[in-house]
């Protein structure tokens, strides 16, 4: 019976380990992480919304009468507008 209790209790203490490390090194990877209003693919957008705790607009889904944004939970928001607000020129993407 001690011998399992041994086995059990070692093993919670490596998952705890391994969670600490596993935490750290996920804020260690967000550390150098510039928070940035928009950027350009959704990707980017979800990290640095989740890292930098704010809404972040996604700008490759940008269009003339909507805007995306990832928020800090992982989802995204889509507004939408009636009328176009903005315009693409030719020299745009």
């Amino acid at each position: 019976m001690t011998s399992v209790k041994n086995s059990t209790s070692g093993g919670l203490l490596a998952l705890v380990l391994t969670t600490t490390l596993i935490t750290a090194t996920a804020t260690a990877a967000h550390a150098d992480l510039e928070c940035l209003p928009s950027t350009w693919s959704e990707a980017e957008a979800a990290e640095n919304a989740v890292a930098c705790g704010g809404e972040v607009e996604v700008e490759s889904l940008r269009s003339e009468t909507a805007e995306v944004f990832a928020q800090p939970d992982g989802s995204f928001i889509r507004v939408e507008s009636m009328e176009p607000e903005r315009v693409r020129s030719p020299s745009r993407r």
